[in-house]
This record gives structure tokens, C-alpha cells and sequence, in this order.
């Protein structure tokens, strides 16, 4: 879904463009989307009358609530806190920003995430 907000539903063929999109999500969106953005997660729903009530939790980022889960797999905990570590998430969006305008011609997008 996040990979659709931001290059709409255009069809990529070219081998360019499969490989542009493929390092663009790789080093830059998961990165940012994971650990840097918040989600609300539906916790329950309840009953009001004829309608029903949604139920959120906190808003988290997904690399929190895998370590806070204890269901991670211990061999991977140190590159997730790693990754978390060492990206900023300014810079981190600026440089999907810059990519995003440097994409190549046939795909054409105004605006991130």
C-alpha cells in the first residue's frame, strides 16, 4: 500500500524501473516506514447502538511492537536496532523526497508519503 500511495498504480516494465523501485523501497522506504512511522492498531470494536466503535492501541512503529512482541528472532534483533540506530528520520525523508523527484522519466510523482 505504501509503495502505491507514492507511485500511484502506473505500470512498471522496464527492467530500469523494477530495479530503480526495488533499491528505492530496500534502502529508503522500508527503512523509514518501519521505523520511523507510527501506526494505530485496531485493538477491538464495540457495539453503540446501530453503530460500532473502533477500538485503537497507542500508536507504535512496527520495528517496536516486533521487539516489544519477544516474538523477533534473536538473530535479527541487532540489525533491526541497528538499522533503527543509524537512520534519522529527516534525513531519511528528505532523501525519499530527492529520489522520488529523480525518478526515472516514465514514472511521474508529485509528492511522498
Amino acid at each position: 500500500m505504501l509503495v502505491r500511495r507514492l507511485v500511484a498504480y502506473q505500470r512498471l516494465e522496464a527492467p530500469e524501473q523494477l530495479a530503480w523501485l526495488e533499491a528505492f523501497y530496500t534502502e529508503l522506504l522500508r527503512p523509514y516506514a518501519n521505523c520511523f512511522q507510527p501506526v494505530m492498531k485496531l485493538i477491538g470494536k464495540e457495539a453503540v447502538g446501530q453503530r460500532t466503535r473502533r477500538l485503537y492501541g497507542r500508536p507504535t512503529t512496527p520495528l517496536a511492537r516486533v521487539l516489544q512482541s519477544g516474538r523477533a528472532d534473536p538473530a535479527k534483533i541487532p540489525s533491526l536496532v541497528h538499522l533503527y540506530a543509524n537512520d534519522s528520520p529527516l534525513p531519511l525523508k528528505r532523501l525519499i523526497d530527492r529520489r522520488l523527484a529523480a525518478m526515472p522519466a516514465t514514472l511521474a510523482v508529485t509528492e511522498s508519503a
